[in-house]
Parts: structure tokens; C-alpha cells; sequence
């Protein structure tokens, strides 16, 4: 696993929470789809990413946290539906990492960064980790040629 260090500036993102198993957060993705949908909220060129508070080895599986979201202009007007935010995920300096493959092996990918963020010697920023889904469902492209970036929030 390539690993490297990445700054990012804030998005801008509506969301929609998540609790529960994070390998369960797919049907929050196509939740949050269908409001694009519904709403014409324009979507086509944004960053749809997993945003993951807790950690799982600490966390009951039925407790865990996290969001799924899609990024937006700041000049695009949500409507306020219940169960819907706008918020803004926050950048700053990550620890990163490119995984190819289905989303089936992605724990084992974060395990892997995981192992490399311990033996790095950095230290964690309090945040959320993020899976930004670079290709991935709904690209046309077999699963294992989808592509998922991870960040490990980094002081």
C-alpha cells in the first residue's frame, strides 16, 4: 500500500447519518442519491465520501457512527429535509492511501493503513477518517478497477 501525506482544503457536503455497521452504510448512499434525484441538487462533478467517527475496535458494530455524503457548491440551495444536513467536513493535513478493488476488502485496506499510520510515528488529529469514493459504484467499471482514497486525520 502507497502511502503519502495530503492536505485538504473544507467541503461543503449534505449529508446523511449513519448508525450502525460501516459495511451497512450503502443504502444511506443510495438514500442520499435518491434525494439528489428529487431535489435537482447538482451532484454530476462532486466527491461522494464515507465520513467514519468511530472506531470500530472501541465501538459496538450497532453504535458506530458515520455519514454518507456528497459534496456541493457553496452557492447551491438544499432544501430542509428531516434526516438531511449540509455541513462542512473539515480538511486539514491527512495521512492517505489508495485502495483499488471492491468494496468488499476495504477493511482489510484500512487495517493496512492502520498498520502503516502506527509504525509512521504521526500523530491522530481528532476527526473523522474519510473514504472518498474516487470510482466506484455507478462508474461502469468492474469492481476491481474501483477506486477508494482513505484519510486518517493527522496533527
Amino acid at each position: 500500500m502507497h502511502v503519502k501525506l495530503k492536505e485538504t482544503g473544507s467541503m461543503r457536503a449534505i449529508c446523511i447519518e449513519h448508525i450502525g455497521p460501516y459495511c451497512e452504510i450503502g443504502s444511506v448512499f443510495e438514500k442520499l442519491g435518491q434525494f439528489a434525484v428529487e431535489y435537482s441538487v447538482p451532484v454530476k462533478n462532486s466527491k461522494w465520501m464515507g465520513v467514519y467517527w468511530d472506531d470500530p475496535a472501541e465501538v459496538a458494530p450497532e453504535k458506530l457512527r458515520s455519514e454518507a455524503c456528497v459534496t456541493i457548491d457553496e452557492s447551491t440551495s438544499v432544501p430542509d429535509v428531516d434526516g438531511v444536513t449540509v455541513k462542512t467536513i473539515d480538511g486539514g493535513s491527512f495521512m492517505m492511501a489508495t485502495h483499488t478493488g471492491s468494496y468488499s476488502s476495504i477493511g482489510a485496506a484500512w487495517q493496512e493503513l492502520w498498520t502503516e499510520f502506527e509504525k509512521s510515528g504521526r500523530k491522530y488529529r481528532h476527526g473523522p477518517c474519510l473514504e472518498l469514493y474516487v470510482k466506484g459504484a455507478g462508474s461502469g467499471l468492474p469492481e476491481e478497477e474501483w477506486v477508494t482514497d482513505f484519510y486518517i486525520p493527522i496533527v
